[in-house]
């Protein structure tokens, strides 16, 4: 059976945003409030200033791709040769300031601006173009930032117990059940929390930021690294792998679990690591 989730505030956000681009495009009779709408629903994300940054590269792409479009426009508006030199142009631009994201954007104007014409000025319907998708992004980040904000703290927190639980599991399966790492799955998961940290200090509702919190998200951020480290350090030991006393004494106290294996004082190396691992859990 399906079991139905609720409706987020996400999506709730992204209706008003689409809502209010309609609205406002008819308003001040703007000629296709697609393109504001569409805007608007891709620049709608989980903070205020991942909104800004998707908003940011979609009018860098939209400037270009509209910039390049009407020059190829003046000379002949769907010409098969000038859309393909024209994309190549476009991409070259992007990738040349390292606006990565925004090429596809960027080509998506440039076609439009080649194959939708239909008699209108290259320069009127391009410089219309950067105007409704400016529309949707301003509409965006203001209902990111003034109808239900987002928890960044919460958001966070929780992303950080997520991945402090399943570093435990695994170090929990590999030291008890002898269960390989996921080397790419843990380092992903650290990957995103540390962009998080980034995002996060360049949020705009700073109120809501508690800084010792982040303080101690970023204290475990550098025991995970160091914990991931150690992961990589043990999948290329061939030695003995089986913990000392002490070692063995805190396995046991921290999963709550008693290890059937054999004991091993003398493999200092192996141990050291463990030790290592175990003190950041």
């Amino acid at each position: 059976m399906i079991k139905l989730k609720k409706v987020g505030l996400r999506n709730i956000k992204t209706a008003i945003a689409v809502f209010l681009c309609v609205i406002i495009s008819w308003a001040l009779k703007f000629e296709y409030p697609f393109y504001a709408a569409i805007a608007a629903i891709i620049s709608m994300q989980s903070s205020v200033v991942e909104s800004f940054t998707v908003g940011r590269n979609r009018i860098l792409g939209t400037i270009v791709g509209a910039f390049i479009g009407f020059l190829c426009a003046l000379i002949q508006p769907g010409n098969a040769f000038l859309c393909a030199a024209g994309l190549i142009v476009v991409v070259y631009i992007c990738d040349s300031f390292n606006w990565n994201k925004s090429v596809t954007i960027a080509c998506i104007v440039f076609m439009a601006i080649m194959l939708n014409l239909n008699g209108r000025s290259p320069m009127s319907y391009s410089i219309n173009r950067i105007i409704d998708t400016l529309l949707g992004i301003v509409v965006a980040i203001f209902v990111n930032y003034f109808i239900f904000p987002p928890k960044i703290m919460e958001d966070i927190e929780r992303k950080n117990n997520l991945l402090k639980s399943s570093i435990k599991i695994s170090i929990k399966e590999y030291l008890i059940n002898n269960k390989a790492i996921n080397f790419g799955e843990i380092n992903k998961k650290i990957l995103k929390l540390e962009e998080k940290l980034i995002l996060i200090s360049k949020e705009l509702m700073k109120d809501e930021i508690n800084e010792d919190v982040i303080k101690e998200i970023l204290v475990d951020l550098e025991n995970y690294k160091m914990i991931f480290s150690c992961f990589k350090l043990l999948n290329n030991y061939e030695g003995s792998v089986e913990p000392d006393y002490n070692n063995a004494i805190i396995i046991e106290e921290k999963f709550q679990t008693k290890i059937d294996m054999k004991i091993n004082n003398n493999n200092i190396i192996y141990n050291y690591i463990i030790k290592q691992i175990l003190d950041r859990i």
